[in-house]
């Protein structure tokens, strides 16, 4: 998308959930630039470090499924469903 590989966009929600290794460490700009681009064209974006998915993964799924959860629910009571957060942050890093 935008000439990006996403680690886990849901469509349906205009949500991309990344998972930042080791090597995202000395990406940082690249990613900042790269948030930013998709945050301009409505993506919300969350990211979960390597370390926290392997340590926890069922509470980074549990998140996940909490995070799609509200945005559903904001889709369904707003008639007028914006792309730019959905009442969430348009950014969230954990872990």
């Amino acid at each position: 998308m935008f000439g990006f590989i996403l680690d886990l966009y849901c469509p349906e929600f205009r949500v991309n959930f990344e998972i930042d290794g080791k090597v995202h460490r000395l990406k940082k700009a690249r990613d900042e630039k790269r948030d930013a681009i998709l945050r301009e064209n409505g993506i919300i974006v969350i990211r979960y470090s390597a370390r926290s998915i392997l340590r926890d993964p069922d509470m980074v799924a549990f998140q996940i499924k909490t995070t799609l959860e509200k945005l559903q629910k904001n889709r369904d009571t707003s008639s007028d469903c914006s792309t730019t957060g959905h009442g969430l942050h348009n950014e969230t890093r954990h872990g």
